[in-house]
C-alpha cells in the first residue's frame, strides 16, 4: 500500500525523489528507479547518475569510467553535451567533455587511437601522406582523384591508411593530385589521377589504389612526382614519366607517356631527382642538371627567354651539392657547409632568378629543403623555420604576414625536428619522435587534426 511499493517480493517505503536515510523513512534502501531525476541507486544510496542526468543534473562533477556510454554532469550543477568514452580511454565532463587516453593511445577525433610513429612525410598540393614505422603509408586530405589512395574518393581530415600498404615502404613523393611510393625492394607504386599516365602502369585511369610503375618493381632508389609527371633514380639513371608538354621527361620530345621513359644523357651517378612544375632536376656525381620548362628560369642556365630544354642542361652550381628540391617554377640545392641557392621564381618573389643566387638569409646549416607552392621551409639545426608566401599560415609563425627575404621559426618546433615538407599552402613537420605536425591551410583536411580549420601554428596530426 501506499507510499509503499514491491520490492524484491516485499513492501518497502517508496524513496522516489527522496534523500535516502532514515529520517523520510526510507531507512537508507533504495528501490531501482525510486531515486531523484539524475540519480540512480547504488549500494542503497541515491548517487550521481554518470550515464545519463536526462534533464536534471547530479550536482558534483561527473566523470566517465570506461565502458560508460556519456557523462550529462558538469561542475555546478551544469549540463555539457554527451560525452562518449572511448576505448582505452576515460572522459570526463567539467562544462565540456575532456577526453584521456591511456598509454600507447592519442585523441584522434574523440577517440583513442593507437600511437603511430613516422619515418618520413611528403606533401602535395592539398594532400599530405605518410610512412608509418612499420612501413605502411597513411594519407589524408584532397581526395578528389583517390590521391589519398583508400579506395574511395572521399576526402579525409584525418590519417587513412593505403589500401594494401601496411608495410614495406620506404619514401613517398606527393604530386598535384597523384602519389608516389618507393618500397623497401626498390619498386614504384603510384595512385591518383592519371589523365597524362601520371601512374606510370601503361594506361590514364585514375586509380583510388595502388598500381605498379611499370618496368620499376626493383633498383629504384628514389622517387619525385612534379605536377603530372614523376621520376625515379635506378641504376644510376633518371626515368621519368606523365605529361611532357615542356619536355619534363627528359628524353628529346614532347610526348606524354603513361610508361617510364630514358631521360637522355642521364645513364649513372644519378643520386636523387626533384620535380617542379614542368621541370625535373637531377643531382649526380658531376653536379646539377636540369630539364624541361625554362619561362622563368626554372634550368638555372640563364635563361629565362620562354624556351624550354627537352634534355637535362648543367646548372651551375658545382659539384659540391648535397641535396636538390623543386616545387612549381623554382629550384634550391644546398651546398658547401649548408648554405641554399636557387633559381627560377618562387617564394613570393617578384622577380625570377635565370642562374643560381645565394640566399644570405638562409643557412649556413641547412640539411634539408621542402619546397611548396609559394613557400618553403628548412631544416637547421633540428629546428624548422620557413619563408615566401603566408596568406594561410605556411609559415606556421602564428601570423599571416609574408616572410620573402628570411625564414621565420615555426612556432614549438625550434628543436626535435627530423625532416620538413610543404605543400600548396600548407606545411608539415616530423619530429625524431616520429611524431608529425602539420599547419597552414586546411580547407580539405591536410592537416589531418580531424577539422578543416586553418592553423597558424603547428597542430598534432591524429594519431600521430
Amino acid at each position: 500500500g501506499t507510499p509503499n511499493v514491491c520490492g524484491q517480493g516485499s513492501c518497502v517505503a517508496d524513496c522516489n525523489g527522496k534523500a535516502c536515510g532514515a529520517s523520510d523513512g526510507c531507512g537508507g534502501v533504495c528501490q531501482s528507479g525510486a531515486c531523484g531525476t539524475g540519480q540512480r541507486c547504488v549500494a542503497g544510496s541515491c548517487v550521481c547518475d554518470a550515464t545519463s542526468c536526462g534533464s536534471g543534473c547530479c550536482g558534483a562533477s561527473g566523470v566517465c569510467n570506461p565502458g560508460t556510454a556519456i557523462d550529462a554532469c558538469g561542475t555546478g550543477g551544469s549540463l555539457c553535451a554527451s560525452c562518449a568514452v572511448p576505448s582505452n580511454g576515460t572522459a570526463t565532463c567539467s562544462g565540456a567533455c575532456s577526453i584521456a587516453c591511456a598509454a600507447g593511445y592519442t585523441v584522434c577525433g574523440g577517440a583513442c587511437c593507437a600511437v603511430t610513429r613516422a619515418t618520413a612525410i611528403g606533401a602535395g598540393y592539398q594532400h599530405t601522406c605518410a610512412v608509418s614505422a612499420a612501413g605502411g603509408v597513411l594519407c589524408w586530405g584532397d581526395n578528389t582523384y583517390g590521391e589519398l589512395g583508400d579506395g574511395t574518393t572521399s576526402n579525409r581530415d584525418a590519417p587513412m591508411p593505403v589500401a594494401d600498404l601496411t608495410a614495406g615502404i620506404q619514401a613517398v613523393a606527393l604530386g598535384e593530385v597523384f602519389t608516389c611510393a618507393l618500397t623497401t625492394a626498390g619498386g614504384v607504386l603510384c595512385w591518383g589521377n592519371n589523365a597524362y599516365g601520371t601512374l606510370g602502369n601503361g594506361s590514364t585511369t585514375n586509380s583510388a589504389v595502388p598500381t605498379a610503375v611499370s618496368g620499376l618493381t626493383s633498383g629504384v632508389t628514389a622517387i619525385a612526382a612534379g605536377a603530372q609527371h614523376a621520376c625515379a633514380v635506378t641504376g644510376g639513371g633518371v626515368e621519368c614519366w606523365g605529361t611532357n608538354e615542356s619536355g619534363q621527361l627528359g628524353n628529346g620530345t614532347t610526348t606524354n607517356s603513361d610508361v617510364p621513359v630514358h631521360v637522355s644523357g642521364l645513364s649513372s651517378g644519378t643520386v636523387m631527382v626533384a620535380a617542379g612544375g614542368a621541370h625535373v632536376c637531377a643531382l649526380g656525381s658531376g653536379g646539377v642538371a636540369c630539364w624541361g620548362d625554362n619561362g622563368i628560369g626554372e634550368l638555372g642556365d640563364g635563361m629565362t627567354n620562354q624556351t624550354q630544354s627537352l634534355v637535362p642542361v648543367t646548372v651551375n652550381v658545382g659539384t659540391n651539392v648535397s641535396a636538390i628540391a623543386a616545387s612549381g617554377g623554382y629550384s634550391c640545392v644546398i651546398a658547401g657547409s649548408g648554405g641554399v641557392a636557387c633559381w627560377g621564381l618562387g617564394d613570393g618573389a617578384d622577380v625570377a632568378w635565370p642562374s643560381p643566387q645565394g640566399l644570405d638569409n638562409v643557412g649556413p646549416g641547412v640539411t634539408q629543403l621542402g619546397m611548396g607552392g609559394n613557400h618553403s621551409c628548412y631544416l637547421v639545426a633540428g629546428g624548422a623555420s620557413c619563408r615566401g608566401d603566408n596568406q594561410e599560415g605556411g609559415l606556421g609563425n602564428g601570423s599571416t604576414t609574408a616572410s620573402v627575404l628570411a625564414p621565420v621559426p615555426v612556432s614549438g618546433l625550434g628543436s626535435g625536428v627530423a625532416a620538413v615538407a610543404a605543400g600548396a599552402y600548407h606545411s608539415c613537420a616530423l619530429t625524431t619522435d616520429g611524431r608529425v605536425q602539420c599547419w597552414g591551410r586546411n580547407l580539405e583536411g591536410e592537416l589531418g587534426n580531424g577539422s578543416t580549420t586553418e592553423s597558424l601554428v603547428p597542430v598534432t596530426v591524429s594519431g600521430f
